[in-house]
């Protein structure tokens, strides 16, 4: 899981809706969270902008933290990159029915 992944989910924020305010396809940002490709310069800045992020945090290797509140156990983060990607958005639809409920 990258930098770029974990800043997404922690803003609450679907591949589509991340790719909508930076203004690239869905599938550039697919390729940038699986490191098929890399952020242009300005593209960085803003998707650090609009995650609220620093530019160095998406591009580092080192932060397995949700938020500054939150860290992912190591054993989450294992079951996370061993699981199907079907079971990956399973999961991610159940985490985005859950908070709908809490709001």
């Amino acid at each position: 899981m990258t930098n770029l992944e974990i800043a997404r989910l922690d803003a609450g924020l679907s591949q589509e809706e991340l790719a909508r305010k930076l203004g690239v396809t869905r599938q550039y940002i697919s390729d940038c969270e699986r490191g098929v490709r890399k952020f242009g310069v300005r593209t960085l800045i803003k998707c650090a902008d609009v995650l609220g992020v620093s530019p160095d945090t998406l591009l580092r290797s080192d932060t397995l933290t949700i938020s500054k509140k939150k860290a992912l156990p190591a054993e989450l983060i294992i079951d996370i990159m061993s699981a199907s990607e079907e079971n990956i958005q399973a999961v991610w639809k159940y985490l985005r029915y859950l908070r709908s409920k809490k709001n």
